[in-house]
């Protein structure tokens, strides 16, 4: 007989929280098709390869309340090398144009080979662990991972490969992977230069934010990553026909080089005890039409969720999910029913869904 664990803590309605466990470790990860779009744009020349003068912010340097002081002479610390150092100052110029505000401190940036690189990405790695193996159990349990899949394995090799650059907020670490200031590593760069700025001025590293029960992190996550991908765009925008098309041609190089390792390339989320509206979506469209799982996610007022290994090592998952307002709590409910009616025959034994006290439902899956 399978252990029962303990039900969930019922959300109060409504109830907005999501709080994945993940590192304040900022990393850009390239995906082919979103790069190359980045690189080349939407318009332009019949190659695909335009240039377009970068808008800058609205609010002059002298003028933004969070300035600190004027301008540094050198934002970046000098390596010695007067290229490297002219070709990052360059782009950090550009960062504190865009953003509105200078550096405060001068930044270090390490360029470093692949061996290095990954040493120092992955320093910190093994502490992060328990948290993605909670998430291989619920990502089992709701058949979203084959049940002989290791997603430790996976996210380490896929950082591992995928990775081209990072900005550690705990440390002030601005790490590039590569052995020469080419026009791909200097786009990685506006991208992490803007982590470091943001950094200086609004502080990133916001351990609190990890268990704050709410959405606050997953919502300063966006706006961290929304604003250095927004300066990473104007960055290429602003670059020559010649460079744009430089950097493509590198990163679809750098791209076919972790295809070749059989990597997997992707942004994994490690996740526990909320799912919310964009991971309940998800799970909704494994199943049932894109339309009809958003509609029911839209509706997400909260939900807490537990998950276990059963004795014969079985993942499951025991979620308890409730919608903003009655309708929405019904349409939720009819869309787990769905969802757990178009499971495979072997999962279904493991699935039911319940009509817990009014306006909640309760989703259990053991595969």
């Amino acid at each position: 007989m399978t252990a029962q664990p303990p039900a969930p803590e019922q959300p109060q309605s409504p109830m907005h929280a999501f709080a994945p466990a993940v590192t304040v470790l900022f990393v850009v990860i390239v995906v082919v098709a979103v790069l190359v779009i980045r690189l080349t744009g939407s318009s332009g020349t019949a190659n695909g390869i335009s240039a377009r003068t970068a808008p800058t912010s609205s609010l002059p340097i002298d003028s933004n309340p969070v300035r600190a002081a004027q301008p540094l002479a050198a934002p970046v610390s000098p390596t010695g090398d007067v290229a490297f150092d002219a070709g990052v100052t360059e782009v950090a110029r550009f960062v504190e144009t865009t953003r509105g505000h200078p550096f405060r401190d001068q930044v270090r940036v390490d360029l470093v080979d692949d061996s290095l690189f990954t040493l120092l990405l992955l320093a910190d790695f093994e502490s992060g662990i328990g948290d993605i193996r909670t998430t291989e159990v619920t990502l089992k349990a709701l058949g979203m991972l084959p049940p002989d899949a290791d997603l430790v394995s996976e996210v380490q090799r896929s950082l591992s490969a995928g990775v081209i650059g990072f900005y550690d907020p705990s440390s002030a670490q601005l790490v590039i992977r590569g052995t020469a200031l080419t026009p791909f590593t200097r786009t990685t760069l506006a991208h992490e230069l803007t982590h470091a700025l943001d950094d200086q001025c609004f502080d990133l590293d916001r351990a609190t934010l990890n268990t704050a029960g709410s959405g606050a992190q997953f919502g300063f996550q966006a706006l961290v990553e929304g604003t250095a991908t927004w300066v990473e765009r104007l960055w290429t925008d602003s670059r020559t026909p010649a460079e744009r098309a430089a950097a493509t041609t590198e990163a679809r190089e750098f791209s076919r080089n972790v295809a070749a390792g059989g990597f997997s390339v992707s942004v994994v989320q490690i996740i526990e005890e909320t799912l919310g509206e964009l991971d309940l979506t998800a799970v909704l469209s494994t199943s049932l039409a894109p339309a009809v799982a958003r509609a029911a996610g839209e509706g997400w007022g909260g939900d807490r969720y537990v998950v276990w290994r059963s004795a014969s090592g079985a993942s499951c998952i025991r979620l308890d999910v409730i919608g903003d307002t009655p309708e929405d709590s019904r349409e939720i409910a009819d869309g787990l029913r769905s969802w757990s009616a178009a499971q495979p025959l072997s999962a279904q034994p493991g699935t039911s869904v319940e009509t817990l006290t009014p306006g909640f439902t309760r989703l259990t899956s053991c595969r």
